[in-house]
């Protein structure tokens, strides 16, 4: 047919265009339908996976996406023709990875408890380059750790004609990622694949997990690692141990670690073997964990298990700084012969200790919009924080619930107004300090 296009003022022109009319629903007797199902080895169907049918003709490659069953069908496909069926879906590299896989790749590299099914060792080899060795665990737990958010050398979901058979399922390969048609004469209905979620060895992927709009509340069990509560200054570095709660068979654990007025420095094993490489720093405020091994580590009440040094860039208690999360990398913990799975809390110790009144020098000084001021207390009382000028005059006068033990306060701008050098003055019973400060807006 002639294609005339023209503009505004009547200047036209016109090309020749080859139309291809199909019939899908066959009915004039010319084309053929390919179709198929993509499923997981646990046959949980995958939606929204692109398969793409290539064939040497004019209108190929054509693709399209399985629908919520799994289900994808190619209409009108020319008869007397060869054809090549691949599918793919490279997206959310971290669903279904855990350190669990960790303990189960790394057992079955050392042959203490192998992986049951060619599928599962093809989803171990996350590096692709056709073996399962140390480098894969490399490469999975920085993804675990959200160092890496993608697999350098693989894809996130791998498709295996489901015809494949193996002749040794621990070693797969070469592994069939394609279905040829050789000569299409009619409807072909079962060109399945198999999907493999790479890094995920104990089938716990959702295969839909990009097209949900909440996540589920996990609603665990938990185990203790406790740390003693402390109190830090503004630059001050300090040594973090935590220690085992209670007694309890370790696997591995996985975490995010949120942090507020502490910046990470360096790790260092006690019970445990942790170092660099077990630690994803994700920015000053959050850094993740991962920790694995392929026996049980029995712990007892109070084993040490790592000392983690920190640098504080305020003042304040441990307690209100550390904060265990699934932020990022989610928070679970394996025990025992099971792996049963665990929530790891962190738990603060109070250390009990005789403190004796003090006030300390506020924090930062000169400050500009707000600044700490820190004091100690014997017991717990009201406490009146006096702000003067030079000449004596009464500023800001604030009442606190002074409890025992360290304090802070936090002075903001507006409780003042206006620069200048000034003093404030702490009272409690009979106890009485003063310092100066200066304000700099």
């Amino acid at each position: 047919v002639n294609m005339y296009v023209w503009d505004e003022k009547g200047n036209s022109d016109f090309c020749l265009v080859y139309l291809t009319v199909i019939d899908n629903n066959g009915t004039c007797g010319e084309g053929s339908r390919i179709a198929g199902r993509i499923a997981t080895e646990a046959d949980a169907e995958v939606s929204g996976v692109e398969v793409t049918l290539q064939a040497n003709l004019p209108e190929y490659p054509r693709s399209l996406l399985t629908e919520e069953d799994g289900v994808y069908s190619f209409l009108g496909v020319s008869n007397n023709a060869g054809f090549e069926l691949r599918s793919a879906l490279d997206s959310d590299y971290r669903n279904g990875v855990s350190t669990l896989d960790l303990v189960k790749i790394q057992r079955h590299i050392l042959g203490l408890e192998l992986l049951d099914s060619p599928y599962k060792v093809f989803a171990a080899d996350v590096n692709g380059d056709e073996k399962l060795k140390a480098s894969d665990l490399l490469v999975l737990r920085k993804l675990i750790l959200g160092v890496i958010n993608e697999f350098p050398n693989n894809e996130s979901w791998r498709f295996v004609d489901k015809t494949q058979e193996f002749e040794d399922i621990y070693y797969p390969w070469p592994i069939q990622e394609s279905i040829d048609i050789t000569s299409l004469q009619s409807d072909m209905l079962n060109n399945d694949f198999i999907a493999v979620k790479i890094g995920d060895v104990n089938e716990n992927a959702d295969p839909n997990f990009d097209k949900k709009a909440e996540v589920q509340t996990r609603n665990l069990q938990s185990i203790g690692f406790e740390v003693d509560d402390s109190f830090v200054s503004n630059g001050e570095t300090v040594d973090v141990t935590f220690v085992a709660s209670e007694n309890f068979d370790l696997r591995g654990y996985q975490f995010s670690m949120e942090l507020n007025g502490l910046t990470f420095k360096d790790v260092t094993s006690q019970v445990i073997t942790v170092g660099a490489d077990n630690v994803g720093m994700i920015d000053n405020n959050l850094i993740t964990m991962s920790y694995n091994e392929s026996v049980n580590t029995n712990l007892t009440k109070r084993s040490e298990l790592f000392t983690i040094k920190f640098v504080a860039n305020r003042t304040g208690n441990i307690s209100e700084m550390i904060k265990l999360t699934s932020k990022l990398t989610v928070n679970e913990a394996y025990l025992g012969v099971g792996f049963e799975v665990r929530e790891v809390e962190l738990r603060f110790n109070q250390a009990e200790a005789n403190f004796v009144n003090a006030l300390y020098q506020n924090e930062p000084n000169p400050f500009r919009k707000s600044t700490n001021i820190s004091f100690d207390l014997a017991s717990s009382s009201d406490v009146t924080l006096t702000i003067l000028n030079t000449t004596g005059a009464i500023v800001s006068e604030i009442f606190i619930d002074g409890k025992k033990g360290q304090n802070v306060f936090e002075l903001e701008f507006d409780q003042i107004g206006v620069n200048g050098l000034f003093y404030y003055k702490l009272e409690s019973g009979e106890f009485s300090a003063t310092k100066k400060m200066i304000l700099l807006r």
